[in-house]
Formats: structure tokens, C-alpha cells, sequence
């Protein structure tokens, strides 16, 4: 069997894609997963959301910059719980939930196969530990958008008492903002394309 990430693996599943083009080109099929490294861990997919670079990447207008970009797992996130850690990590045990993002995974580097596996490979330094107590769900839909969001905001400073205005403050990145800026005490205006999305 063809060994498309250069590495020495054994069998998963994965949402997978051969080609660039419309949803239906997508399929569920067998993928071989690299030997675990020693700092690497190996994650059990819970859930991995559908961001707007794996709906840019899948249609072809980001192409994968790799000579053989295909069998192509997309998802640059995953929210799981840890199967299995490299005999080299400390402080990281099977069972525990974790999240990691980008770090190569899917995305137009393709470093890695992405989120949108059963088993997912990454750096042990990669993850953050999540706790038992938060939905993995909600998680995974707050993810790369939610990241996105404090970073832009952080870059403004203190929130406290200020007047922040989100437009797009309907989509994932901006209905984050919204949330964030409240939650750290700025007055928020929101602006959206349609009156159905102002609710």
C-alpha cells in the first residue's frame, strides 16, 4: 500500500478527498495512521468543525501546497480524548479531553492528516487539556473562530468599559467577539447582513 505521509502506519478511518471539488467528492474510507513518535499523542476524534478554510481548501481554491497533496483528511481542528501517548510525554494519559488546532493538521500545509478522523496524530505540546465538565461539542464549535476572535480583540487591550463594534456579528468569528467583548465588559454593537440574523 501506498504510504502518502512518508511514514511507517497502520489502519484508521478518515473523511478523506482525492481530488478538489463540490461535498460529494468527500468519502469515508480507510487511512493509514504514522507510528506513534515519541512526543506525539493519539487523539480519538469527538468532534472536528467545518471551518471556512476546509470549504476553501475541498473546492480547490487554496490548493494543498504539498507535490502530492491526495489522499487529502481535511478538518485544522479536533476536540477529542487522548487513545494513546508516545513514550516520551508526561503530564498528558489516555481518557484525558483534549483540543488542538492548526499545528499542520489539514490546512493548505497538509503536514499532517486533519481532523476529520477517527484517530488523530499531533504533537503532545500541541493540545490543551479541556475539562470533563464542558460539551466537546460546543467546544468544537467555538474552536478556530473563538481563537480568532481573542486574538484580534487582545490586540485592541483592555475591553473594560469600551465600545467595540463586530460586524459580521453573526458568523462564527463575530458572534465569538460578541461574546468575548461582553464577557470582558465592553458595550458591543453588532452589524449583520440580514435583520433575520440580528436575533
Amino acid at each position: 500500500m501506498d504510504d502518502p505521509y512518508g511514514m511507517n502506519m497502520k489502519p484508521s478511518n478518515a473523511v478523506q478527498m482525492n481530488d478538489y471539488g463540490p461535498p460529494e467528492l468527500l468519502v469515508y474510507a480507510p487511512l493509514e495512521l504514522p507510528t506513534l513518535q515519541p512526543e506525539e499523542v493519539r487523539i480519538k476524534s469527538i468532534a472536528s468543525a467545518v471551518n471556512h478554510t476546509d470549504l476553501e481548501i475541498r473546492m480547490g481554491h487554496w490548493p494543498v501546497r504539498k507535490r502530492k497533496p491526495f489522499p487529502y483528511v481535511p478538518g485544522v481542528e479536533v476536540v477529542g480524548e487522548i487513545a494513546e501517548v508516545g513514550a516520551s510525554v508526561r503530564g498528558l494519559f489516555p481518557g484525558d479531553r483534549v483540543i488542538t488546532m492548526m499545528q499542520g493538521l489539514g490546512g493548505v500545509r497538509g503536514e499532517r492528516p486533519g481532523g476529520y478522523a477517527e484517530l488523530v496524530t499531533v504533537a503532545a505540546d500541541s493540545v490543551a487539556p479541556i475539562g470533563s465538565a464542558i460539551d466537546p461539542y460546543v467546544m468544537a464549535a467555538i474552536g478556530l473562530g473563538g481563537v480568532t476572535a481573542y486574538e484580534g480583540l487582545r490586540r485592541i487591550g483592555s475591553l473594560a468599559g469600551k465600545r467595540i463594534l463586530v460586524s459580521g456579528a453573526a458568523g462564527g468569528v463575530g458572534s465569538a467577539a460578541v461574546a468575548i467583548a461582553k464577557a470582558q465588559g465592553a458595550t458591543v454593537v453588532g452589524v449583520v447582513s440580514r435583520v433575520e440574523q440580528s436575533d
